[in-house]
């Protein structure tokens, strides 16, 4: 998924479609890809992601709205969509294997976790929860700042903590 969104950095895997030509390659029964976020402004909530299909459905409703902007397109030269090379290498890129896809041949890395996180007896581990990270905040920011895995590290009036396990 990575790569398919980087590929849109490239102009040549990428060009302008008019809604017009959105619209007859849709009914064509052509795949027109978004490239980028369309954000209709306001209510300002996207109606096309990078990497969304167009449909019937979605041209008819960028077709009545009536608002000021509509941020990722441009009324001068359309939806910036992928061009068919560039769905080809999309599809074409292996995603990475996570071990419950794994078949029976393939054995997930050394020390993999689960879900591609570091597990608690591993070297900078720490406990990930289901409903986000439930640890100290203090010791989330000093994990996100480069500065350690926030064990021990010392808390606002300067002195060591221990996080929760």
């Amino acid at each position: 998924m990575r790569r398919a969104f980087y590929l849109s950095y490239n102009d040549s895997y990428c060009e302008y479609l008019t809604p017009e030509e959105a619209e007859q390659r849709v009914e064509n029964g052509d795949q027109v890809v978004s490239t980028t976020y369309v954000t209709p402004y306001p209510p300002g909530y996207p109606v096309l992601v990078p990497g969304q299909v167009f449909s019937r459905e979605i041209l008819s409703f960028m077709r009545s709205l009536d608002t000021p902007e509509i941020h990722g397109y441009r009324a001068d030269l359309g939806y910036r969509v992928y061009l068919d090379k560039a769905l080809e290498i999309a599809a074409t890129t292996r995603p990475a294997s996570r071990p419950d896809q794994l078949n029976r041949h393939e054995q997930p890395a050394a020390g993999a976790a689960r879900d591609g996180a570091r597990r608690d007896d591993e070297p900078g581990g720490h406990q990930q929860h289901e409903q986000g990270d439930r640890r100290d905040p203090q010791h989330v920011g000093a994990a996100a700042d480069g500065q350690g895995d926030g064990a021990g590290d010392a808390g606002a009036d300067g002195e060591r903590e221990t996080p929760p396990r």
